[in-house]
């Protein structure tokens, strides 16, 4: 096998892996977890919200800390911050400090996702570019189905499934150690003040806000709302694996 394809390939294993935890499963994990203890839905979008906030304030500096550290560090930092995140739920109840927690993994998100994606972008070939990135969103796409079966398998409030989340995200960290050959410092973009697609920028921007804005709320209470309308732990869980599959389906199409 090429071994382009190979690095590739782990680009892509390590990244649904991360996508598993950082979307399909903490997400809801985080939104059960809060219910169960009795906190209203306005705290419990809140808390959920605060990963996402992250990567709206942190996606500008993302640029340069790829430029700065390299991918296979950037990668390190992503599973490092992620796994932080995650273990501190099984610790601490204070809801400030599940905001701050569920921040970082947000921060650690969106260090994954840039990196993966330029990753990807600058192994494959010119020829090979579109056929990697339509595979890699696909897979994103599996990730999210994937993450809800963890809820099934051990509950949306067993300590158990966070450390199965922190388990996933550090094998994903790892695999990043066998990258090496294939890391590399981007070049930091460079502005462009006479960009003829600047007055486009804020559609794109305001459609990618909207469709970020059902994709997360669904996952983040289509569970919680299932349980309350008297399905079954392990069938809620699964409805947002049917979610991620349709997600899945549209990118490999």
């Amino acid at each position: 096998m090429n071994d382009r394809w190979i690095a590739l390939a782990k680009i892509n294993t390590l990244s649904a892996l991360a996508q598993i935890v950082q979307i399909g499963s903490i997400t809801p994990l985080v939104s059960l977890t809060l219910q169960n203890r009795g906190e209203n839905s306005f705290t419990v979008g809140v808390i959920v919200s605060a990963s996402w906030i992250a990567v709206l304030l942190s996606s500008k500096f993302i640029p340069t800390l790829l430029s700065k550290f390299g991918l296979v560090r950037s990668a390190l930092a992503s599973s490092a911050l992620t796994i932080i995140g995650i273990l501190g739920f099984t610790i601490f109840t204070n809801l400030l400090i599940l905001f701050s927690l569920n921040f970082i993994i947000g921060i650690g998100l969106i260090i994954r996702w840039v990196a993966c994606d330029t990753w990807i972008v600058s192994t494959a070939s010119n020829k090979e570019r579109g056929r990697a990135i339509g595979l890699h969103e696909t897979l994103m796409g599996a990730g999210i189905a994937a993450g809800p079966i963890i809820i099934a398998l051990f509950g949306g409030a067993n300590i158990y499934a966070f450390y199965i989340c922190a388990l996933i995200t550090l094998f994903s960290g790892l695999i990043s150690l066998t990258l090496r050959t294939v890391d590399l410092k981007p070049p930091i973009p460079q502005k462009n003040s006479g960009n003829s697609l600047i007055f486009i920028i804020p559609i794109a921007v305001f459609g990618g806000f909207a469709a970020g804005f059902c994709e997360t709320s669904s996952i983040a209470f289509l569970v919680g709302y299932a349980v309350n309308e008297g399905y079954a732990m392990a069938s809620a869980a699964l409805l947002l694996t049917v979610f991620g599959i349709g997600g899945t389906k549209c990118s490999f199409l």
